[in-house]
């Protein structure tokens, strides 16, 4: 992507763009959403959770890691959601009964 392209706009105006620039600029700009994503989400977890993600470089991974993580919690919580909702339904049989 080294190649130079040249583009005329108008009989005196040249202009010619270097079509590794732009990527290089579209990278750096990548990279520095990517760094305030992965600070972003370093400031929002707690320290517990932290040493878990500490050394993602991307927040992708950052990200796939914190998912991995809690995968399972949803499923628990519906479970115990669950559970209480029996144990609330049979207290409250009890006490309709009484």
């Amino acid at each position: 992507m080294s190649e130079m392209h040249r583009y005329q706009s108008g009989p005196t105006m040249d202009y010619v763009v270097s079509a590794s620039g732009l990527q290089q600029g579209a990278d750096d700009a990548a990279q520095r959403k990517d760094q305030l994503a992965l600070s972003q989400i370093h400031q929002g977890v707690d320290y517990s959770i932290f040493g878990k993600i500490a050394n993602a470089k991307t927040a992708k991974q950052a990200w796939d890691i914190l998912k991995l993580s809690y995968k399972g919690v949803e499923k628990a919580q519906k479970s115990k959601l669950q559970s209480m909702r029996r144990e609330y339904e049979r207290y409250e049989m009890s006490n309709s009964e009484t």
